[in-house]
């Protein structure tokens, strides 16, 4: 019994350290891009440091990018049979403006994407373990994305309304 005890134990305090997410799906978009910026994203200040959301000092670099969406396709880097397990966090609709953050050099990003139409994917941050660090300082409000060079490698949701179940109405 005692050894039932002590492995439990084991269990349950090394899976309070992993993140436990949904499985989300992701948009493939391209973009035509109208303005590409410098920012920077610093952690905020909690108080008492026994309490901090974001890890103390922490920074992240990039650009913050605003465009209008042309074509939005959602897909996920996944099993194709898994789509019924799969959620869709926001929805993002052609015709639509839209502002996101991309991490890296801002000066490199914007000179190769501005005033064109490119192919990002929104990048879905699973964020549920704190002090949150890295891109996990953008805010939830914020779309995340990259530019994709490899569109084929996602797995694309054929259904004819393009929907799968929304995990949070953000529209």
């Amino acid at each position: 019994m005692k050894y039932l005890i002590v492995i439990a134990l084991s269990i349950l305090a090394s899976s309070l350290g992993h993140a436990m997410c949904f499985a989300t799906t992701e948009h493939l978009v391209r973009v035509e891009v109208h303005a590409c910026q410098d920012i920077k994203i610093e952690a905020s200040r909690s108080r008492p440091p026994a309490h901090a959301v974001h890890k103390g000092g922490s920074s992240i670099s990039g650009a913050l990018v605003t465009g209008l969406v042309i074509e939005s396709t959602i897909v996920w880097d996944g099993n194709p049979d898994m789509a019924e397990h799969t959620f869709t966090v926001r929805k993002i609709h052609a015709g639509e403006p839209i502002t996101f953050f991309v991490n890296g050099d801002s000066s490199q990003i914007c000179a190769a994407i501005i005033e064109k139409s490119k192919l990002f994917v929104t990048d879905t941050q699973c964020c549920d373990v704190l002090p949150a660090d890295g891109l996990c300082l953008v805010p939830p409000t914020m779309i995340i994305a990259k530019e994709e060079m490899v569109p084929e490698q996602w797995t694309k949701w054929m259904s004819p309304a393009n929907e799968l179940p929304i995990l949070n109405q953000n529209e």
